[in-house]
């Protein structure tokens, strides 16, 4: 069975307060990802990155300079 959604915020800004890992974990719930396969795609993907310090910080920080 295949599934389709949408997800069009009021307020485009809303995931720029969210933290990176808040995101990745709405997105995985949204496509169904299994918690293994979720908990897999970010270690390694976060290590290809070298993003898994920055999981927690707002995404709206992301790209800024740092203070």
């Amino acid at each position: 069975m295949q599934k389709q959604m949408a997800f069009i915020p009021d307020n485009s800004d809303i995931c720029e307060f969210m933290t990176g890992i808040q995101y990745l974990n709405f997105i995985g719930d949204i496509y169904d990802v299994g918690e293994r396969e979720h908990n897999e795609r970010l270690r390694r993907y976060g290590a290809a990155f070298e993003i898994i310090s920055v999981f927690g910080d707002l995404i709206g920080s992301y790209g800024r300079p740092a203070p």
